[in-house]
């Protein structure tokens, strides 16, 4: 591994653990819609982490 890939697997892995926390809190304190957290919850299943973390504080109300 160089050292270029280690800060990305850093970054890959912090988004893996947070955004569904953040998705989670968002959704529970009822600041996301139900169809912006189920974009959001997709988006997590295809573990396109970032663009869920966009659409969810995208549209925090």
């Amino acid at each position: 591994m160089s050292a270029l890939e280690a800060p990305l697997d850093r970054s890959q892995a912090w988004y893996a653990t947070e955004v569904p926390s953040i998705v989670a809190g968002l959704q529970a304190s009822r600041s996301i819609s139900s169809a912006t957290a189920s974009q959001a919850w997709a988006l997590i299943e295809h573990e396109s982490y970032d663009r869920a973390l966009a659409v969810a504080l995208g549209a925090v109300v």
